[in-house]
C-alpha cells in the first residue's frame, strides 16, 4: 500500500480562530511576562486557564508560524529565536524545506537568518533592510 497524503487543514489559528479569547498582541504580553508572574496570575489577568498560559508559553498553541501579520524578516527573526542552538545553516535549510514559497533558495534562507544574527556585513544587511521595509502582510501557515 501507497503512503497516504495528509489532508489539508482548513482550521482557523490564532485571533482568526472563531473561538480566540486572546490576540497576538495578548500572547506577546503573556509570553513577556514568563518567569515574572505565576501562570495562574497571568491567566487571571487574561480571562484564560493557567493551561492554557502554559501551552501558550511553550508554543505548543499560538505558534509564531501561524501569525499573518509578520515581514519576512520579522518571521525568520521568531524562528532564530526558537531553534538558537541550532547552526545558522540548519535554521536556513529549515525554512526553506517548511516554506519554500516563502525561500525560493536555500541562499536567501540562509541570507536573512546571518542577516537576523547579526552575521551579515553591512551593505548586505541594509539590503536586506531595505527589502522588509514593505510592509505586506505574510500568510504563514504551518503544514
Amino acid at each position: 500500500m501507497g503512503a497516504t497524503a495528509k489532508a489539508p487543514s482548513f482550521s482557523q489559528s490564532g485571533e482568526s480562530a472563531s473561538r480566540a479569547k486572546l490576540t497576538w498582541e495578548q500572547v506577546d504580553e503573556i509570553r513577556a511576562l514568563k518567569g515574572k508572574l505565576l501562570q495562574r496570575d497571568i491567566a487571571e489577568r487574561y480571562g484564560v486557564s493557567a493551561p492554557t498560559v502554559s501551552t501558550i508559553l511553550a508554543e505548543r498553541t499560538w505558534k509564531p508560524e501561524t501569525r499573518h501579520d509578520l515581514t519576512k524578516t520579522q518571521f525568520v527573526a521568531e524562528v532564530v529565536r526558537r531553534l538558537n542552538d541550532r547552526p545558522t545553516r540548519t535554521i536556513a535549510r529549515y525554512l526553506f524545506k517548511q516554506w519554500p514559497e516563502i525561500f525560493p533558495t536555500v541562499k536567501d534562507a540562509l541570507y536573512r537568518v546571518q542577516y537576523v544574527r547579526g552575521l551579515r556585513g553591512e551593505n548586505e544587511r541594509r539590503k536586506l533592510r531595505d527589502q522588509s521595509l514593505v510592509r505586506e502582510p505574510m500568510r504563514l501557515v504551518s503544514g
